[in-house]
């Protein structure tokens, strides 16, 4: 497709028949079109909705072509005299900038464009194959025979081994962040998790190493997520065990703004499927440190220390190696959490 679209002499952007009335239409003819300011409004509107900017195929038609024109019914003018009386919105600017400026990475394009509609899921991914430099040498392949399960492994694959991955980061560790970041991104763009094959078949000879840190520990574990939102007394509790693991009023008050934000992100975007994804590391190895401050994580030392797994292996990095007895499990929900360095979170019900 980018080999046709860069040796075509023109590409039409057809926004489809009068939809809007002739009055309107007419104002792109004349000289002085704000004349007009209520039509002129009316055309801006209408053309800035057009679901033509949203669909993902016109991208590269888009950057590629040596010309331009627009066209709505049967009338057509030049890209140049149409766009100066249109105020471009955020997804028509990015279509000009990524014009004026082709030659961009395949992260910078799929995070750009991620809301780009299509019907084919791996569209998300081949959509963008002729127009990212990072994919010019044929590394990655539109075929529709794969699985989304194979895609999402080889969009992956490449990028752990571009050069753009080994070098916009300091070392090894934050790499692999960024990878375990990527992999949700790429993820979510190809619709969700849930994929057969995904942890076998042709995919299952693939593995990327990625090695976490051990940053802090749990102090209290609150009510289940169904607590949380319906029991009042469940939170009073949970709130008044911050006086009891932070005694300075500054870090209360720090506790208790972040966990209102914390509580509304989740009432908002948690769902099932994501209150079971919340599950225990089951590894029979684990690298582990103790964290005496945040500082390592950006080091260019590798300073991990080795360590063979057990059933108690983060309750024996803590301080002193105290271990702590979590209250009796009584429901299979995934519990809110206070942590040191004034974290909070999610814990499995095995917590």
């Amino acid at each position: 497709m980018d080999f046709i679209y860069t040796r075509a002499s023109c590409v039409v952007i057809w926004l489809g028949s009068e939809v809007i009335t002739p009055k309107t239409l007419k104002i792109v003819d004349l000289e002085n079109a704000h004349k007009d300011k209520i039509e002129l409004v009316k055309l801006r509107n209408w053309v800035e909705s057009n679901s033509y900017w949203k669909r993902l195929w016109i991208i590269q038609d888009f950057v590629l072509a040596a010309r331009l024109e627009v066209c709505i019914g049967d009338k057509t003018w030049s890209w140049s005299r149409f766009m100066s009386i249109i105020v471009t919105r955020d997804h028509i600017h990015n279509l000009l900038k990524l014009r004026d400026d082709l030659h961009k990475h395949s992260k910078f394009l799929l995070k750009t464009f991620q809301n780009s509609k299509c019907q084919e899921p791996r569209d998300k991914i081949f959509g963008f194959l002729g127009i990212a430099h990072d994919c010019y040498d044929g590394s990655l392949q539109a075929d529709y025979t794969k699985p989304i399960s194979e895609v999402f492994a080889n969009v992956l694959r490449h990028f752990s081994r571009s050069s753009y991955h080994q070098s916009d980061t300091s070392n090894s560790i934050d790499r692999q962040t960024r990878l375990m970041e990527h992999s949700e991104f790429i993820a979510n763009l190809l619709g969700g998790h849930d994929w057969e094959g995904l942890a076998g078949g042709s995919c299952s000879k693939d593995e990327i190493q990625v090695r976490g840190a051990y940053c802090g520990k749990i102090l209290h574990l609150g009510p289940t997520y169904d607590d949380m939102i319906s029991s009042a007394a469940a939170n009073k509790r949970w709130t008044s065990s911050f006086d009891i693991h932070y005694t300075s009023p500054e870090d209360n008050e720090q506790l208790r703004k972040a966990d209102h934000k914390y509580k509304s992100i989740l009432l908002k975007r948690m769902d099932q499927a994501k209150l079971d994804s919340v599950k225990s590391l089951r590894s029979p190895t684990c690298y582990a440190r103790l964290a005496g401050s945040w500082n390592f994580l950006f080091s260019d030392k590798d300073d991990w220390t080795y360590r063979e797994s057990s059933h108690n292996i983060i309750a024996n990095l803590a301080e002193g190696g105290a271990k702590d007895h979590p209250p009796p499990r009584t429901s299979s929900q995934p519990r809110i959490f206070l942590g040191s360095n004034l974290l909070l979170g999610l814990a499995p019900a095995e917590a």
